[in-house]
């Protein structure tokens, strides 16, 4: 059986609220409750309680009911969990963002070795492209963030890594949380155009290096925001 949208819809609502913190662990969500609020049938609230119980949200123990799992049970790579992140408050999203940037350390510097290493002339071609677009001038910033992130999905194509195709939700989530909490990623136009030559000429340890720089400064630059957030 589909889900119905409106499942869907509540889901993304709940799991929104989840993430958020406005919603404790342990919490339990009664069905009969959550149909009166939403104004829904019980099934269509049980549709959506199993779509974040598939993500790790939410808990069912018989003679208990359902309730909130805590956040290390939570499947943090599934493409919704990290979409809902961007609507959790500036201090939710601030602590969010620190891990995913250690994450993307541990992965991006060594795709961009790859890259440099197995690139194709089309790889190439399309990490050029997207570098262009990139360093474009942008009045919307999402429309900017859309273009960065897009140039690092590239580099991560052209590593010829299945695997690494799953971190680019992390990628994409990181550089709209970049701009959500800091106003934008630290990667300049010059950096952007350093990493895809040294891609180009094959420079694999300069590529490496200059993306792991990049993300360390984004690191340290939000350290200081969290610091300064405290103060």
């Amino acid at each position: 059986m589909m889900t119905s949208v409106l499942s869907v819809q509540i889901a993304k609502e709940i799991g929104r609220r989840i993430i958020a913190g406005s919603v404790e662990v342990g919490t339990k969500l009664d069905e009969f409750s959550l149909a009166n609020h939403y104004q829904v049938s019980r099934p269509v609230i049980r549709e959506a309680k199993q779509i974040l119980l598939s993500k790790g949200l939410l808990e069912v123990k018989r003679g208990i009911g359902t309730r909130i799992k805590k956040r290390s049970d939570w499947i943090m790579l599934d493409d919704d969990i990290l979409a809902w992140h961007l609507n959790a408050p500036i201090d939710k999203s601030r602590e969010y963002l620190l891990p995913l940037l250690e994450v993307r350390l541990t992965y991006e510097p060594m795709a961009a070795f790859w890259a440099a290493q197995r690139a194709t002339k089309e790889d190439q071609l399309s990490i050029e492209q997207a570098y262009q677009v990139a360093t474009r001038r942008y009045t919307d910033p999402e429309n900017r963030v859309t273009a960065e992130a897009k140039f690092y999905r590239e580099i991560i194509n052209a590593a010829h890594n299945e695997f690494l195709s799953v971190m680019e939700g992390v990628t994409f989530v990181s550089h709209l949380l970049s701009e959500k909490v800091m106003g934008g990623n630290s990667t300049t136009s010059e950096t952007y155009h350093d990493i895809y030559l040294a891609i180009c000429n094959k420079d694999r340890y300069r590529a490496k290096h200059l993306t792991e720089q990049y993300i360390k400064t984004s690191i340290e630059k939000l350290s200081k925001s969290m610091i300064g957030a405290v103060a």
